[in-house]
């Protein structure tokens, strides 16, 4: 269904946005997930760890996605030289679905901590054969763009259907693990103004 060098500027695409991506989830999973057995008999603070852990991880996934979206085309260029430069697009549409699929990654604590397994297991297969379909349909007739469109809006579905699936068992609106507040960005503005005071001593 796709020529096989543009399917190599695909995986391109999709390496260097899953790569951006892991440099913050996947430290930030296994503290998560080392700390997960301690609370699961405490509900409520699983949640807010969770919660909060999700926020965060928007945050800071929004940094090195930024960063793609807008040094993508260099970054393309001195690394892969200028035959890899159509991988951008695909990555550009692919950045905001990263930074989705990142929260989803957090939020799928909350069904191993209430011991869902099966249904983090269903939901999976259901998205993921939801994005099997729209490959299929689109991509002979659209390329990787069509294959970046459907990752990304899947990554959406998969995020969404965590967030409603939790609120309905437990009452909680999806914003407290999607919607960043001042008390999660002063978490940064106190740690910039450590890091500044710090440097301000060193001279």
């Amino acid at each position: 269904y796709c020529d096989p060098s543009e399917l190599g500027l695909y995986v391109l695409a999709v390496a260097l946005t899953g790569h951006s991506r892991r440099l913050i989830v996947q430290p930030v999973k296994e503290v998560l997930g080392s700390r997960l057995p301690d609370m699961i008999g405490d509900r409520e603070r699983m949640l807010e760890v969770i919660a909060q852990t999700s926020r965060h991880v928007i945050l800071l996934t929004v940094v090195p996605g930024a960063a793609l979206a807008a040094l993508g085309l260099p970054i393309l260029w001195v690394l892969y030289g200028p035959a890899a430069l159509p991988a951008y697009m695909p990555l550009l549409v692919l950045v905001p679905g990263s930074v989705l699929w990142g929260a989803a990654v957090i939020i799928s604590y909350w069904f191993i901590g209430t011991d869902r397994f099966l249904t983090l297991t269903m939901i999976g297969l259901g998205v993921a054969g939801a994005n099997l379909a729209l490959n299929f349909i689109f991509v002979p007739e659209y390329g990787m763009v069509a294959a970046a469109v459907s990752s990304s809006l899947c990554y959406g579905v998969h995020l969404t259907v965590f967030a409603l699936w939790v609120r309905a068992a437990e009452g909680i609106s999806p914003a407290r693990f999607l919607v960043p507040g001042r008390e999660d960005l002063s978490v940064y503005r106190d740690a910039w103004q450590k890091v500044r005071a710090l440097i301000g001593r060193s001279r």
